[in-house]
């Protein structure tokens, strides 16, 4: 499904995704959860070494996407690590 450039979606509809090992990158998990919708942006957090801090942001085209993503994909396994996945709340 791809990902797409509409900076009105950022926050959102984003998805908060933990315990990611330190080895995953942006691709992954573009690539981990594009089957449950359009990404519009995929951001893994990172330190000032450019080091992974094991936590990254999914923003997906709308909210349906976005809860179906993480009710289908908390608790299960990524490049062998079991992630948490939360459905972030939208700032106002």
């Amino acid at each position: 499904m791809g990902r797409t450039k509409n900076p009105r979606n950022i926050l959102k509809y984003r998805i908060i995704v933990s315990n990611l090992k330190v080895s995953v990158k942006e691709d992954d998990l573009e690539e981990y959860f594009s089957k449950y919708g359009t990404i519009v942006n995929v951001v893994i957090a990172r330190d000032l070494k450019n080091k992974s801090l094991c936590f990254g942001f999914i923003d997906f085209k709308n909210q349906e996407e976005a809860n179906n993503a993480a009710i289908q994909t908390n608790n299960t396994k990524l490049k062998k690590s079991v992630i948490t996945v939360k459905v972030s709340c939208e700032k106002s």
